[in-house]
């Protein structure tokens, strides 16, 4: 079996907390893409035998900006009525550009013990981005 994966995702996020006397704004763009190829193959040693075998090559690439924005009460101006608010202003940026590349296997044993009955082991390696 042969087989290819491709995943493309944009997520944008516009959030807004206000809290009492404080706000904070978060706009961010998030840009996804994947691309896998993988095999596996299963081959008979006896009619009653077989071995598996797989590999999946994955590359990942993330894209992250971010804006956040603070906006706290800190006091009022001094010596001025009506009061007056101080709030501050405190952006923040922030930038991600990530890429991950990885190689994942898969081995396996098939027994038929009997007309119904199946005997068999399997391990694989896997990795989340």
């Amino acid at each position: 079996m042969l087989g290819a994966y491709y995943f493309d995702e944009k997520v944008k996020s516009d959030q807004s907390f206000d809290q009492a006397s404080n706000r904070t704004l978060i706009l961010s763009d998030l840009d996804t893409r994947s691309f896998a190829a993988f095999g596996q193959a299963t081959y008979s040693l006896t009619d009653h035998f077989r071995l598996t075998g797989g590999l999946r090559y994955t590359s990942d690439n993330k894209k992250q900006d971010t804006l956040v924005r603070s906006r706290p009460f800190v006091g009022f101006v001094p010596g001025v009525f009506p009061l007056v608010p101080i709030i501050l202003d405190i952006p923040t940026v922030a930038q991600t550009d990530s890429t991950t590349n990885r190689v994942t296997w898969k081995a396996g044993i098939e027994l038929d013990a009997g007309p119904r009955s199946l005997l068999y082991a399997s391990v694989s390696t896997g990795y989340k981005s």
